[in-house]
């Protein structure tokens, strides 16, 4: 597991989609980290059938994910407020750290 921080750049991947994030909060020893979506805008020679180019900006209202480390890879989770304790949720959900990439599959 590389080291995560704060202000870092991340992807999150739901489904085919992908969306460019920054690393809002890094906790319990690096293990449990929040992401937020980015503001992205189409940039200079973006096509969104053939060749998407996106400029992201930081969002202060863009969705929080949570990722926990498992061990072997970033699960999604959400914090269960009567136990306190952190709830695998939608593998569907991927995080990457170290750059921001987003991709809308134009198939759907």
């Amino acid at each position: 597991m590389d080291e995560v921080s704060i202000g870092q750049g991340a992807t999150v991947r739901i489904g085919s989609d992908s969306y460019g994030c920054t690393v809002v909060n890094v906790e319990n020893f690096g293990d449990i980290v929040t992401v937020q979506n980015d503001t992205a805008t189409p940039g200079e020679g973006h096509d969104y059938y053939s060749k998407q180019v996106w400029v992201h900006s930081p969002n202060q209202k863009g969705a929080c994910y949570v990722f926990r480390w498992s061990g072997s890879a970033w699960r999604h989770v959400k914090k269960n407020i009567k136990t306190g304790r952190w709830n695998a949720t939608n593998k569907g959900y991927r995080v990457s750290f170290g750059e921001r990439h987003t991709y809308q599959d134009p198939s759907f």
